[in-house]
């Protein structure tokens, strides 16, 4: 099973819960843009469009910051690991 501080199983619960959250918005969203004739499967169709979509925009934003984070850290770690490593070697 995968742990839950990976950062794909972290991206896809976060854009699972953005989805239902931003799903009223979008449907709400989708009859205001659309026509009083048009279809309903129609209007709910392109409201969960754009609610993924969406969703799909904050959780890409969510795990390029956890991304960046999480690089910056591994590098910390090997630079006080090459500074251990410089210290040993002068000894």
């Amino acid at each position: 099973m995968k742990s839950i501080r990976e950062l794909e199983t972290i991206g896809w619960i976060f854009w699972s819960i953005l989805a239902v959250l931003l799903t009223p918005v979008g449907l709400w969203l989708s009859w205001q843009l659309t026509y009083d004739t048009a279809n309903i499967l129609l209007r709910v169709g392109l409201g969960l469009f754009m609610a993924a979509i969406g969703a799909g925009l904050l959780s890409w934003g969510l795990n390029e910051i956890l991304y960046r984070r999480m690089m910056r850290k591994q590098s910390q770690q090997k630079k006080v690991a090459r500074k251990e490593k410089r210290r040993k070697k002068k000894k």
